[in-house]
Protein backbone atom coordinates (compact mmCIF):
# COMPACT_ATOMS: atom_id res chain seq x y z
CA UNK A 1 0.00 0.00 0.00
CA UNK A 2 1.15 3.53 -0.69
CA UNK A 3 1.65 5.84 2.24
CA UNK A 4 1.18 9.60 2.14
CA UNK A 5 2.59 12.28 4.38
CA UNK A 6 0.84 15.53 5.24
CA UNK A 7 2.63 18.32 3.37
CA UNK A 8 0.73 21.37 4.59
CA UNK A 9 1.33 24.24 2.18
CA UNK A 10 4.32 22.42 0.67
CA UNK A 11 2.59 21.59 -2.61
CA UNK A 12 1.59 25.21 -3.15
CA UNK A 13 5.11 26.38 -2.38
CA UNK A 14 6.44 23.92 -4.94
CA UNK A 15 4.00 25.21 -7.56
CA UNK A 16 4.81 28.90 -7.13
CA UNK A 17 8.49 28.73 -6.10
CA UNK A 18 9.96 25.62 -7.70
CA UNK A 19 7.76 24.56 -10.61
CA UNK A 20 8.60 27.29 -13.14
CA UNK A 21 6.63 25.43 -15.84
CA UNK A 22 3.39 26.18 -13.99
CA UNK A 23 3.56 29.86 -14.97
CA UNK A 24 3.95 28.96 -18.64
CA UNK A 25 1.07 26.51 -18.39
CA UNK A 26 -1.08 29.15 -16.72
CA UNK A 27 -0.18 31.78 -19.33
CA UNK A 28 -1.03 29.32 -22.15
CA UNK A 29 -4.42 28.67 -20.57
CA UNK A 30 -5.21 32.36 -20.05
CA UNK A 31 -4.09 33.24 -23.58
CA UNK A 32 -6.31 30.56 -25.06
CA UNK A 33 -9.33 31.65 -23.01
CA UNK A 34 -8.84 35.38 -23.67
CA UNK A 35 -8.76 34.85 -27.44
CA UNK A 36 -11.10 31.91 -27.99
CA UNK A 37 -13.98 32.89 -25.69
CA UNK A 38 -14.75 36.35 -27.19
CA UNK A 39 -14.13 35.02 -30.70
CA UNK A 40 -16.53 32.13 -30.18
CA UNK A 41 -19.19 34.40 -28.67
CA UNK A 42 -19.03 36.91 -31.52
CA UNK A 43 -18.97 34.32 -34.31
CA UNK A 44 -21.76 32.20 -32.82
CA UNK A 45 -23.88 35.36 -32.42
CA UNK A 46 -23.21 36.35 -36.03
CA UNK A 47 -24.11 32.89 -37.31
CA UNK A 48 -27.28 32.90 -35.18
CA UNK A 49 -28.33 36.21 -36.73
CA UNK A 50 -27.85 34.76 -40.20
CA UNK A 51 -29.83 31.58 -39.59
CA UNK A 52 -32.55 33.47 -37.72
CA UNK A 53 -33.63 35.24 -40.90
CA UNK A 54 -36.99 34.25 -42.35
CA UNK A 55 -35.57 32.70 -45.51
CA UNK A 56 -36.72 29.52 -47.22
CA UNK A 57 -34.56 26.54 -46.30
CA UNK A 58 -32.82 28.29 -43.39
CA UNK A 59 -33.45 25.29 -41.12
CA UNK A 60 -31.12 23.23 -43.31
CA UNK A 61 -28.29 25.68 -42.61
CA UNK A 62 -29.04 25.48 -38.88
CA UNK A 63 -28.57 21.72 -39.03
CA UNK A 64 -25.31 22.04 -41.01
CA UNK A 65 -23.87 24.54 -38.52
CA UNK A 66 -24.81 22.35 -35.55
CA UNK A 67 -23.69 18.97 -36.96
CA UNK A 68 -19.99 19.44 -36.01
CA UNK A 69 -21.04 19.70 -32.34
CA UNK A 70 -22.23 16.08 -32.52
CA UNK A 71 -18.74 14.83 -33.41
CA UNK A 72 -16.71 13.74 -30.33
CA UNK A 73 -13.81 16.04 -29.44
CA UNK A 74 -11.12 13.41 -30.00
CA UNK A 75 -12.50 12.63 -33.46
CA UNK A 76 -12.60 16.34 -34.31
CA UNK A 77 -8.97 16.66 -33.25
CA UNK A 78 -7.99 13.80 -35.57
CA UNK A 79 -9.85 15.44 -38.45
CA UNK A 80 -8.23 18.83 -37.90
CA UNK A 81 -4.81 17.29 -37.38
CA UNK A 82 -5.11 15.78 -40.85
CA UNK A 83 -6.51 18.98 -42.39
CA UNK A 84 -3.68 21.09 -40.92
CA UNK A 85 -0.83 18.67 -41.61
CA UNK A 86 2.06 19.65 -43.92
CA UNK A 87 0.30 17.96 -46.86
CA UNK A 88 -3.24 18.57 -45.58
CA UNK A 89 -6.16 20.33 -47.23
CA UNK A 90 -5.36 23.80 -45.86
CA UNK A 91 -1.77 23.83 -47.06
CA UNK A 92 -2.89 22.42 -50.41
CA UNK A 93 -5.29 25.34 -50.80
CA UNK A 94 -2.58 27.82 -49.75
CA UNK A 95 -0.22 26.39 -52.36
CA UNK A 96 -2.78 27.15 -55.08
CA UNK A 97 -2.32 30.85 -54.27
CA UNK A 98 1.48 30.54 -54.02
CA UNK A 99 1.35 31.01 -50.24
CA UNK A 100 4.06 29.17 -48.26
CA UNK A 101 2.79 26.20 -46.23
CA UNK A 102 1.86 26.89 -42.61
CA UNK A 103 3.31 24.53 -39.97
CA UNK A 104 0.18 24.79 -37.77
CA UNK A 105 0.57 22.14 -35.03
CA UNK A 106 4.19 21.31 -35.90
CA UNK A 107 5.55 24.69 -34.71
CA UNK A 108 5.30 26.39 -31.33
CA UNK A 109 4.58 29.77 -32.88
CA UNK A 110 1.46 28.61 -34.73
CA UNK A 111 0.07 25.73 -32.65
CA UNK A 112 -2.00 27.98 -30.37
CA UNK A 113 -3.53 29.67 -33.43
CA UNK A 114 -4.34 26.25 -34.89
CA UNK A 115 -6.07 25.09 -31.69
CA UNK A 116 -8.17 28.27 -31.52
CA UNK A 117 -9.24 27.84 -35.15
CA UNK A 118 -10.06 24.21 -34.45
CA UNK A 119 -12.26 25.33 -31.54
CA UNK A 120 -14.44 27.37 -33.89
CA UNK A 121 -15.59 24.01 -35.28
CA UNK A 122 -18.17 24.00 -32.45
CA UNK A 123 -19.64 27.44 -33.11
CA UNK A 124 -23.04 25.82 -33.72
CA UNK A 125 -23.46 24.98 -30.04
CA UNK A 126 -23.60 28.64 -29.04
CA UNK A 127 -25.72 29.40 -32.09
CA UNK A 128 -28.58 27.24 -30.76
CA UNK A 129 -28.71 29.19 -27.49
CA UNK A 130 -28.67 32.51 -29.31
CA UNK A 131 -31.58 31.44 -31.53
CA UNK A 132 -33.52 30.45 -28.42
CA UNK A 133 -32.87 33.93 -27.02
CA UNK A 134 -34.04 35.60 -30.24
CA UNK A 135 -37.30 33.61 -30.20
CA UNK A 136 -38.09 34.99 -26.72
CA UNK A 137 -37.90 38.62 -27.83
CA UNK A 138 -41.44 40.05 -28.18
CA UNK A 139 -42.26 40.76 -31.82
CA UNK A 140 -44.18 43.85 -30.69
CA UNK A 141 -40.85 45.58 -30.06
CA UNK A 142 -39.76 45.09 -33.67
CA UNK A 143 -43.16 46.15 -34.96
CA UNK A 144 -43.07 49.36 -32.91
CA UNK A 145 -39.52 50.10 -34.10
CA UNK A 146 -40.54 49.47 -37.71
CA UNK A 147 -43.40 51.93 -37.38
CA UNK A 148 -40.90 54.51 -36.07
CA UNK A 149 -38.78 53.95 -39.18
CA UNK A 150 -35.95 51.98 -37.56
CA UNK A 151 -33.71 50.00 -39.92
CA UNK A 152 -32.00 46.63 -39.49
CA UNK A 153 -28.99 47.87 -37.52
CA UNK A 154 -31.20 49.97 -35.25
CA UNK A 155 -33.25 46.83 -34.55
CA UNK A 156 -30.06 44.90 -33.88
CA UNK A 157 -28.35 47.27 -31.44
CA UNK A 158 -31.47 48.72 -29.77
CA UNK A 159 -33.57 45.55 -29.41
CA UNK A 160 -31.87 42.25 -30.33
CA UNK A 161 -28.57 42.70 -28.49
CA UNK A 162 -30.01 44.21 -25.26
CA UNK A 163 -32.80 41.62 -25.08
CA UNK A 164 -30.40 38.71 -25.53
CA UNK A 165 -28.00 39.76 -22.74
CA UNK A 166 -29.18 37.00 -20.30
CA UNK A 167 -28.01 34.34 -22.76
CA UNK A 168 -24.91 36.44 -23.46
CA UNK A 169 -24.08 36.27 -19.76
CA UNK A 170 -24.72 32.52 -19.63
CA UNK A 171 -22.62 31.86 -22.73
CA UNK A 172 -19.82 34.08 -21.45
CA UNK A 173 -19.64 32.32 -18.07
CA UNK A 174 -19.81 28.77 -19.43
CA UNK A 175 -17.37 29.56 -22.26
CA UNK A 176 -14.91 31.08 -19.80
CA UNK A 177 -15.10 27.99 -17.58
CA UNK A 178 -14.68 25.68 -20.57
CA UNK A 179 -11.80 27.75 -21.95
CA UNK A 180 -9.85 27.52 -18.70
CA UNK A 181 -10.44 23.77 -18.51
CA UNK A 182 -9.38 22.92 -22.07
CA UNK A 183 -8.07 19.36 -22.18
CA UNK A 184 -9.25 17.68 -25.39
CA UNK A 185 -6.14 18.64 -27.38
CA UNK A 186 -3.95 16.33 -25.29
CA UNK A 187 -5.20 13.12 -26.94
CA UNK A 188 -3.77 14.03 -30.36
CA UNK A 189 -1.29 16.86 -29.85
CA UNK A 190 0.11 16.16 -26.38
CA UNK A 191 1.57 19.28 -24.83
CA UNK A 192 2.58 20.68 -28.22
CA UNK A 193 5.98 21.76 -29.50
CA UNK A 194 7.97 23.32 -26.63
CA UNK A 195 4.90 22.95 -24.37
CA UNK A 196 2.99 25.49 -26.48
CA UNK A 197 -0.23 23.51 -25.90
CA UNK A 198 0.39 22.61 -22.28
CA UNK A 199 -2.72 23.84 -20.46
CA UNK A 200 -3.39 23.71 -16.74
CA UNK A 201 -5.93 20.86 -16.96
CA UNK A 202 -3.38 18.83 -18.92
CA UNK A 203 -0.70 19.68 -16.36
CA UNK A 204 -2.94 18.40 -13.57
CA UNK A 205 -3.56 15.12 -15.40
CA UNK A 206 0.11 14.55 -16.27
CA UNK A 207 1.22 15.35 -12.71
CA UNK A 208 -1.28 12.93 -11.21
CA UNK A 209 -1.04 10.01 -13.61
CA UNK A 210 1.92 10.20 -16.00
CA UNK A 211 4.93 11.92 -14.44
CA UNK A 212 5.53 8.99 -12.10
CA UNK A 213 3.79 5.98 -10.62
CA UNK A 214 1.62 6.12 -8.56
CA UNK A 215 1.72 9.86 -9.35
CA UNK A 216 2.01 13.05 -7.34
CA UNK A 217 -1.62 13.30 -6.33
CA UNK A 218 -1.06 16.00 -3.73
CA UNK A 219 0.63 18.35 -6.19
CA UNK A 220 -2.05 17.68 -8.81
CA UNK A 221 -4.81 18.40 -6.27
CA UNK A 222 -3.11 21.68 -5.33
CA UNK A 223 -3.08 22.72 -9.00
CA UNK A 224 -6.75 21.75 -9.28
CA UNK A 225 -7.60 23.95 -6.29
CA UNK A 226 -5.74 26.86 -7.87
CA UNK A 227 -7.73 26.38 -11.07
CA UNK A 228 -10.92 26.19 -9.02
CA UNK A 229 -10.21 29.49 -7.27
CA UNK A 230 -9.28 31.22 -10.53
CA UNK A 231 -12.54 30.10 -12.17
CA UNK A 232 -14.52 30.96 -9.03
CA UNK A 233 -13.01 34.45 -8.81
CA UNK A 234 -13.62 35.22 -12.49
CA UNK A 235 -17.19 33.89 -12.26
CA UNK A 236 -17.83 36.09 -9.21
CA UNK A 237 -16.49 39.13 -11.03
CA UNK A 238 -18.75 38.40 -14.01
CA UNK A 239 -21.79 38.03 -11.72
CA UNK A 240 -20.99 41.33 -9.98
CA UNK A 241 -20.47 43.26 -13.21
Amino acid sequence: FNTFEFAGWGNYEQIFKIDTEFYKVLSNTVLYAVISVPLMLVLSYFVALLVNMQVKGVTVFRVFYYLPCMIPGVVSSVIWKDIMSDTGALNTILSLFNIPPNPFFSAASTSMFAVIVMGLWGVGGGMVLWIAAFKNIPTALYEAAKIDGAGYFKHLFAITVPMSTPILFYNAVTSMIGGLQVFGTYANYGTGVDDSLNFIAIRIYVTAFQDSFPGNYGLACAMAWILFFIIGALTLVMFKT
